[in-house]
């Protein structure tokens, strides 16, 4: 039976996890089976991995995090009222930091399951609605918008990062 993507991640030498539109699976490279993850219905957006035993992955809900050896789903979106916002990307910085990018509330830093820090126009985004998030150089995340690109330097201070926007 097919199965239609949405994201995926390569997760180690044999094993990729797919989202749909409804669940999370894993496909075995070796063996060239699928089996569905243990995981809530939900509209999978974005995945990331935090080790190679654990995953965070986004979704119209929120924030999510898998953990693959015990096949155990935790939502993250009924912790802060700001995970509870539709993801539309995810990154993993060096420092283990989950970076969620939110479809209206900017950008989200996530350590340990607890928010360190939230960043909006307010703190000089180019815009609230992101569409894409990456890793930069160490201590620095770009963010994609429909009205340019920031890129955020936190190195100095988590808190009150450097925002420079580039747009057309």
């Amino acid at each position: 039976k097919p199965i239609n993507a949405k994201v995926a991640l390569l997760l180690n030498d044999s094993i990729i996890i797919i989202g749909t539109h409804v669940s999370l699976y894993q496909l075995n490279t070796r063996t060239e089976k699928i089996a569905p993850l243990n995981n809530h219905l939900t509209r999978v957006t974005s995945i990331t991995s935090y080790n190679e035993h654990l995953i965070y992955y986004g979704s119209t809900d929120g924030l999510h995090k898998y953990d693959i050896d015990q096949q155990k789903d935790i939502r993250l979106d009924k912790t802060n009222p700001l995970l509870e916002e539709r993801v539309v990307s995810l990154c993993t910085d060096v420092d283990q930091i989950i970076w969620v990018a939110t479809a209206g509330n900017g950008i989200v830093a996530v350590q340990n399951d607890t928010v360190l820090a939230h960043f909006t126009t307010q703190q000089g985004l180019i815009n609230n609605s992101i569409r894409t998030i990456s890793v930069g150089k160490k201590g620095q995340i770009l963010v994609g918008t429909n009205e340019g690109i920031s890129f955020i330097d936190y190195s100095k201070s988590m808190t009150q990062p450097d925002i420079k926007n580039i747009s057309t």
